[in-house]
């Protein structure tokens, strides 16, 4: 034990590295297993929204989704593709993806589907 103590001792700025770098790993795990585990939850969910019958009268919900590719530091696609896409896939709907690439592409679109339900994710 004496070994140990007297080891760290004389390395302390390694052993405080060491420390932060194991603590910020670990932080990190906890964190992708918490995502993991409530990603699993909502997908259940979804699934049981999408296993619902439909009747044949009624059309299939479209959704269409607008992404700004310059929010949340250009991960947007991205974190949608990863998150919100398969949920709405599992909960039956049928997606339509559009991305902006300036200010007035937004105005254009918002008039143009003005019949449609817009989710705006920024």
């Amino acid at each position: 034990m004496s070994k140990i103590y007297k080891t760290l001792r004389n390395n302390w700025k390694k052993s405080i590295l060491f420390t932060v770098v194991g603590a910020y790993g670990t932080n990190y795990g906890i964190e992708r297993y918490e995502e993991q585990s409530l990603m699993r939850s909502y997908c259940k969910e979804a699934l049981a929204y999408g296993e619902q019958t439909q009747s044949l009268a009624s059309k299939p919900y479209h959704v269409t989704v607008i992404l700004n590719p310059a929010a949340h530091g250009g991960k947007s696609r991205t974190k949608f593709e990863n998150f919100c896409e398969p949920l709405l896939h599992l909960a039956g709907l049928k997606v339509k993806q559009t991305i902006l690439n300036m200010q007035i592409t937004n105005n254009i679109l918002m008039i143009f589907y003005n019949n449609y339900i817009v989710f705006n994710i920024k």
